[in-house]
């Protein structure tokens, strides 16, 4: 026997005959894909919980407006590998008991849901995904801290609040993308530039902890407010930071503020074994800055490098190890050009040195690129194999 479907849109019965017949030839793939134009709550049957031969579960059950998830005392889905949760509302205790009746659970997807404090405990998950985009709800009714004990977890993909605490236990991460949102709601009236000085001290304590979690890692991407927020730590000053002995690849999502430049130096420097480095230019963080000075309104260059990039840089002597350097979205702005110098002069093993110019159909555009082009080769190169790459 079969316990109906329980919610309050008229598709009840349709969706309990075709549940039952999907159960009972053992499915391995169950998919719900339901539009809502108000919360509404769902209540699946039992079996759908307790399907043994179910393999990947993915409930979309809203758009703006979450639905309540009403999950049973009773689970067992011994070989479920993949779940997705998408604009739910999560109870907090049946949430956390539920992963525990997974026991062969390979892959976690939670995207714009509701939820108490989650923990999750495994063994066999591999892939761990939690997005949070701010639609009606505020973040304090997302999941406030996140454990997650999961040490043979690859792969960590995160969008969230620098307020949500993340307790990590991942001794064999490989990959993590990490992205922070700071506005409190969805077109909220301040930016991070305006917050308290607090604030912002408290979000770079947590990032800099987050990053003593990823010692395994061996590609890393970090969004534009990741770095805004790490330059502000005073961890940039350490004179023996935690390392990431094991990261190879790092993507980031910045612009090049002398803060921030700063930052992605440091994060270098707690990396000496990484190889290739791409940055991508955010026009979004660069709406917050003053307009910079492009290379061919100045001449260039005007002051010590290792001055302007402290405390960035330990000492002018210290090697970087990178082979490749990617610059995507190049403006020609100077502090675009003092980046760069910094691997010209300093990375020995260089190989590489790719920009992607920022095609804006700005008048005076190929003037810019070939005046950026003339300075750039002025420049001493630690490395007589560097070559240099324009698109």
């Amino acid at each position: 026997m079969v316990d109906p479907l329980n919610t309050d849109i008229g598709i009840a019965d349709a969706l309990n005959t075709w549940i039952l017949y999907a159960v009972k030839r053992e499915v391995k793939e169950l998919v719900f894909v339901i539009g809502v134009n108000k919360s509404q709550s769902f209540e699946f049957p039992e079996c759908v919980f307790n399907c043994e031969s179910l393999t990947d579960l993915h409930l979309y059950l809203g758009s703006m407006y979450r639905s309540t998830l009403c999950l049973p005392e009773s689970i067992h889905l011994p070989n479920l590998k993949s779940l997705k949760f998408e604009a739910l509302r999560l109870y907090e205790d049946l949430m956390n008991d539920f992963f525990t009746c997974c026991p062969a659970l390979e892959s976690v997807t939670i995207r714009n849901c509701i939820m108490g404090d989650l923990q999750i405990v495994s063994h066999s998950l591999k892939h761990f995904t939690m997005v949070y985009s701010s639609f009606n709800a505020t973040v304090s009714e997302v999941a406030n801290s996140v454990l997650l004990f999961a040490p043979n977890l690859e792969s960590f993909d995160i969008k969230c609040h620098p307020t949500q605490l993340f307790g990590l236990f991942l001794k064999s991460l490989v990959k993590a993308d990490v992205e922070m949102v700071v506005q409190e709601k969805r077109n909220s009236p301040y930016t991070y530039s305006e917050l308290p000085g607090k604030a912002k001290d408290m979000f770079a304590k947590a990032m800099m902890l987050m990053l003593e979690k990823f010692r395994s890692v061996k590609d890393l991407t970090l969004s534009s407010r990741f770095i805004q927020i790490i330059s502000r730590s005073p961890d940039l000053l350490k004179t023996n930071p935690p390392q990431l002995p094991n990261l190879r690849r790092m993507q980031l999502r910045t612009y090049l503020s002398k803060d921030c430049a700063q930052a992605i130096l440091y994060l270098l420097r707690i990396s000496p074994k990484i190889e290739s480095l791409s940055v991508r230019i955010d026009k979004d963080c660069l709406a917050e800055q003053p307009t910079g000075t492009y290379c061919d309104e100045i001449n260039f260059p005007s002051e010590n490098i290792e001055e302007y990039w402290k405390p960035g840089l330990t000492s002018q002597y210290e090697p970087l190890h990178l082979k490749v350097v990617e610059l995507v979205d190049v403006n020609g702005s100077v502090d675009e050009l003092r980046f760069i110098e910094v691997f010209l002069k300093y990375a020995v093993r260089l190989e590489k040195l790719v920009l992607y110019w920022n095609w804006d159909g700005s008048d005076n555009l190929m003037d810019r690129v070939m005046k950026f082009d003339e300075k750039l080769r002025s420049l001493p190169k630690a490395s007589s194999r560097v070559s240099t790459l324009f698109y």
